[in-house]
């Protein structure tokens, strides 16, 4: 991920700039929907989410999208507040598990490469939301652990920890499992559309 280029277009886009607009849905979207698909279990509530953060761009005020530093955890915490902000207004919130773990993370810093998730969702919506959104957020949204940090407003060791115990959920409930469920078909991770949301708000074709 360029984070120079993602804060110039993201910067642009929000002076008006479509080219800028068309640039930053093509690199986010497919990521922000993957993580509200996850997180939200609706495809209908994760093209909502993606369409939100990126209406969400054109309102902020200047001097809010001049403070941006990283672009990618910036709008996956603006997806993470909105679903947040869905389960509250529908009574599903339910309380999130925090842990104080602070193990040493085992694995590098280095950004993933971004992946659909395919058959590995049905694996995912076994495990409790803490340690599903820091795997989506791993390996569908490509973060380092400083951006997870950022992301979830948590220092990176809480982060990192998370992913570890995650990764080791995961293996314990794939192991468990003698027959492996059918893949997911991956067009789920799809954005709908490949253009951003107009200023006045209307979905493209």
């Amino acid at each position: 991920m360029d984070t120079l280029s993602d804060l110039a277009m993201l910067r642009a886009m929000h002076a008006g700039d479509d080219a800028a607009a068309r640039w930053l849905w093509l690199a986010w979207a497919p990521r922000i929907r993957a993580f509200a698909l996850v997180l939200g279990g609706g495809a209908q509530l994760a093209d909502d989410i993606t369409q939100d953060v990126f209406l969400k761009i054109l309102k902020c005020p200047r001097a809010q999208i001049m403070q941006v530093r990283d672009v990618g955890p910036w709008l996956l915490r603006t997806a993470r507040n909105e679903l947040f902000n869905h389960a509250r207004s529908e009574g599903r919130l339910r309380r999130r598990q925090l842990t104080a773990a602070r193990e040493r993370a085992e694995a590098t810093d280095a950004p993933t490469t971004p992946v659909a998730l395919g058959e590995m969702v049905l694996w995912l919506n076994r495990l409790s939301d803490e340690h599903r959104e820091v795997l989506v957020l791993r390996h569908v949204a490509g973060l380092t652990f400083d951006q997870i940090g950022v992301t979830l407003d948590e220092p990176r060791t809480t982060g990192a920890s998370r992913y570890q115990a995650a990764l080791r959920s995961l293996r314990q409930l794939m192991a468990s499992d003698v027959a492996a469920p059918e893949p997911a078909p991956s067009i789920l991770f799809e954005p709908r559309s490949t253009q951003p949301p107009t200023r006045g708000g209307l979905r493209h074709a």
